[in-house]
């Protein structure tokens, strides 16, 4: 349907409806605007893009797929707002991003540390525990001297916690954040912003 041709663009595996276009010179809002009407898709064009001539010779090929390589063939990209397509120079998308990647590391940063204890089931406390020891029996008592340090490249020290579910939460920590393990009570010391925690609880009841 044409209505949901927008919605669905970047989603994995969407393929759009076939366009052919035969023009010389044309400026890129023309393009855009004859998609629009044969498919019913949203632009919103950013200031940054200026006149921008387009020649293109395609014969029932994919809109999206169209679309993608005019855009990289003029240095330009898509940010995709519901099923409102902004169409921006590739240069002020990426600019936009380091922007809103400082915004979300300073909130981190100025946000209070929380730490909380998740309790894991039995089954899975002891088989990712006596993994991540490089053990093959249980736990004695007393906590183990496993930390995990936040960030997706962190390393975890006190053994091989390659395995399990461990690297999976490991993953969704900021780098502020860091995990214990006590393997006495198979219960997870999370330390990390509240947000972050609750992801990580959410995770842990599916796990």
């Amino acid at each position: 349907m044409q209505a949901d041709q927008g919605k669905r663009y970047g989603q994995s595996g969407f393929v759009g409806e076939p366009i052919n276009l035969n023009v010389v010179n044309a400026d890129i809002r023309d393009i855009l605007n004859y998609v629009t009407e044969q498919y019913g898709i949203n632009f919103v064009i950013d200031s940054s893009v200026g006149a921008v001539p387009v020649t293109v010779n395609v014969q029932d090929v994919p809109w999206n797929l169209a679309l993608d390589a005019l855009l990289r063939a003029n240095k330009l990209g898509v940010e995709v707002t519901g099923n409102i397509l902004r169409v921006a120079t590739a240069e002020t998308l990426a600019k936009e991003t380091e922007v809103q990647k400082v915004i979300t590391d300073a909130r981190l940063d100025n946000s209070p540390l929380v730490t909380e204890f998740i309790r894991l089931n039995y089954a899975r406390a002891s088989g990712t525990l006596a993994q991540a020891a490089g053990s093959t029996g249980g736990f004695s008592g007393g906590a183990t001297n496993l930390s995990f340090s936040g960030g997706a490249g962190g390393d975890a020290t006190g053994g091989s916690g390659d395995q399990g579910v461990l690297p999976i939460i490991k993953r969704r920590l900021s780098r502020r954040g860091a995990i214990e393990v006590d393997g006495r009570s198979n219960t997870l010391i999370v330390t990390d912003v509240k947000e972050n925690i609750e992801a990580i609880r959410q995770l842990v009841a599916i796990l």
